[in-house]
């Protein structure tokens, strides 16, 4: 399970966190329409904007790379690869919760099964493992990510890296950290699937809302 962490989270970023009216989450754009006191000309082609877009979830689409050259060969070198990526690089979680993350993973989907399913082998790539698991596989790995993962530092981390104001961030992490469609895009990216809250009345909702509350605080 190569490199897990890094594109999974990277769904995270929750639709487009900068409009271009410097809204959050903003699903859509208008244009005006062209006026009619000039003939418009035919030197550029027009191009739409208004439709409205979907959030791809990133894809780990090359194999990873390993650090050790070998295959993994019991439970306790697989929660310690896996912990060590959780905790690497630039996310937010710390070694206590990355381990959490790991141990959870090995002990609740299964280390027979993980390595049934090839997560155990050199350059095991996490797309490939995820797509061989079930629906409830995906959703156990997806629970423990919401159960040992700080999500609200995640979402600050991510909308501030997009150039969200600090206060602004946090107002908005306050309020989508826990809501329900969280696990939805969690289990999508697992699976490399696209996933857009804005299509979920609820959840469209909730981030206009939040937008709008904490871009005009």
């Amino acid at each position: 399970m190569r490199r897990v962490l890094i594109p999974l989270f990277s769904l995270l970023l929750l639709a487009a966190a900068c409009g271009g009216d410097g809204g959050a989450f903003s699903s859509t754009t208008t244009t005006e329409a062209p006026t009619t006191s000039e003939a418009p000309t035919t030197t550029e082609a027009p191009t739409s904007t208004g439709a409205p877009t979907t959030t791809e979830m990133p894809t780990t689409t090359e194999a990873p790379t390993t650090t050790g050259g070998g295959a993994i060969n019991s439970p306790e070198e697989l929660i310690d690869f896996i912990a060590g990526e959780v905790a690497g690089g630039d996310g937010p979680y710390d070694d206590e919760s990355a381990r959490c993350f790991a141990e959870g993973v090995v002990d609740d989907v299964g280390y027979d099964r993980l390595v049934d399913l090839g997560a155990t082998t050199a350059n095991a790539d996490p797309e490939e493992v995820f797509a061989g698991m079930t629906d409830a596989e995906v959703g156990i790995v997806a629970d423990v990510a919401l159960g040992c993962l700080d999500m609200h530092a995640l979402f600050v981390q991510q909308f501030t890296s997009q150039g969200l104001p600090q206060a602004a961030a946090v107002c908005i992490a306050d309020g989508v950290a826990g809501a329900p469609f969280v696990h939805e895009m969690v289990v999508a990216g697992l699976l490399g699937q696209p996933f857009d809250p804005m299509t979920d009345p609820e959840a469209s909702a909730l981030i206009l809302g939040l937008v709008t509350q904490c871009m005009s605080g």
